[in-house]
C-alpha cells in the first residue's frame, strides 16, 4: 500500500509538471531561425557547434540578432521547448543557442528574478533530463544559473547527479555560485569531499561569482586556504588560483607565502605556478577598478614569476 501511494504521489507531480510544461510557448520566428542553422551550416549535433564560416546566409547571425532585438524571454521559452524535443538534432540546437546566446547574458534576470516564469527553468531542467547524451553539457551551465536564480537548485542537483554524462554534473556545479552565491556554498563544499575531480570543480566554483561581500570573502577564502598546501598538486593549484583572483590582503599573503615556500625547495613549477601568471591578482587597475594585490604583492610576485621551474 505504501508503495503504491508512493507511485500516485510520483504521478502526480509529474502529470502536474507536464501541465505546467505545457504553458510555455516556443516562438515561431526564432524558432525558424534556430532550425534553419542545421540546413545552411556545417552543424554538429554531439557538440552543439557550428563550424565557423560554413554557414550559407549567416544564420547565427540572425538568431543573435533577432534575440538582440526581442529579448531574453522568448528565447528561454523557445529553448525550453525545443530542448524538450524528440528530435535530437532539435534539441541539440536548443543547447547550442544556451551556450551561445545565453549563459553569459543572464545579469538582467538575475537583477529581476521575478521576470523569469519558473515553468521555463522547470521545462529546460526536464530537457536536461531527458537528454542524456554530450549536448547536455552545453545546456547545463545556463540552466545552473537560471536555477540559482530562481531558488530551484535542489531539484537541479538531482538532475546531473544522475546524469550519465560527468562533463554535465561538473559544468552545472562550477556555475551555481555565481547567482547562487553563499546559498550554494554548502553543496560546494560537500563535493569537496568526493572524487578528486568534483574537488576540482568546487575550488573553481567560486571564481564565477564576482564581487564579493567581506562575509563572501570571509567565509569563502577561509575555506579555500584550507586546501593551498593539499598534497595534490592540481588541488593546490585549483586553491591557489582562486585566492589570487576573488581573494585579497591576508589571502594573497598566504598564497604568497606558500609560493616562497615552494621557490626555494625548487619546486615552483605548474600548476601551481599558474596563480602567479594566468590565474592571478591584478597589479594595474582596470575598467575603473583598482588594483587587487598592493604594490608589494605584486612586487613580490614579480620575484617568485622569475623563480618558476619547468
Amino acid at each position: 500500500m505504501q508503495r503504491r501511494g508512493k507511485l500516485f504521489i510520483s504521478l502526480v507531480l509529474a502529470l502536474t509538471l507536464l501541465s505546467a510544461c505545457k504553458k510555455v510557448k516556443s516562438d515561431p520566428e526564432l524558432e525558424k531561425l534556430i532550425k534553419a542553422i542545421p540546413d545552411n551550416c556545417d552543424y554538429d549535433i554531439k557538440y552543439a557547434m557550428v563550424k565557423y564560416g560554413t554557414c550559407k546566409n549567416k544564420e547565427t547571425d540572425k538568431v543573435s540578432d533577432w534575440i538582440k532585438a526581442n529579448g531574453m524571454m522568448k528565447t528561454l521559452s523557445t529553448c525550453a521547448v525545443l530542448f524538450n524535443s524528440e528530435d535530437s538534432k532539435t534539441a541539440s540546437l536548443a543547447a547550442h543557442v544556451l551556450y551561445r546566446n545565453v549563459k553569459d547574458n543572464l545579469q538582467g534576470i538575475a537583477d529581476a528574478p521575478q521576470s523569469l516564469d519558473t515553468k521555463i527553468v522547470e521545462l529546460l531542467m526536464e530537457g536536461l533530463k531527458k537528454n542524456q547524451t554530450y549536448f547536455a553539457f552545453y545546456g547545463s551551465q545556463a540552466i545552473a544559473k537560471l536555477a540559482t536564480i530562481k531558488g530551484i537548485e535542489n531539484k537541479f542537483y538531482e538532475i546531473i547527479e544522475a546524469h550519465p554524462e560527468s562533463v554535465v554534473k561538473k559544468e552545472g556545479y562550477r556555475y551555481i555560485m555565481q547567482f547562487g552565491r553563499l546559498k550554494t556554498f554548502p553543496k560546494i563544499k560537500e563535493l569537496a569531499g568526493k572524487d578528486k575531480d568534483l574537488k576540482l570543480v568546487a575550488l573553481s566554483a567560486p571564481r564565477n561569482m564576482y564581487k564579493y561581500t567581506q562575509e563572501e570573502e570571509t567565509q569563502v577564502c577561509d575555506w579555500v586556504q584550507g586546501f593551498l598546501q593539499d598534497s595534490d598538486e592540481y588541488v593546490s593549484a585549483e586553491a591557489a588560483k582562486t585566492l589570487a583572483t576573488r581573494c585579497k590582503g591576508k589571502y594573497i599573503d598566504e598564497f604568497l607565502k606558500e609560493a616562497e615556500k615552494r621557490a626555494s625547495e625548487g619546486k615552483l613549477k605548474a600548476p601551481f605556478s599558474w596563480a602567479l601568471t594566468s590565474f592571478t591578482f591584478s597589479c594595474k587597475s582596470f575598467l575603473g577598478s583598482p588594483p587587487t594585490g598592493t604594490e608589494e604583492q605584486c612586487k613580490k610576485k614579480e620575484e617568485l614569476k622569475a623563480k618558476i621551474t619547468k
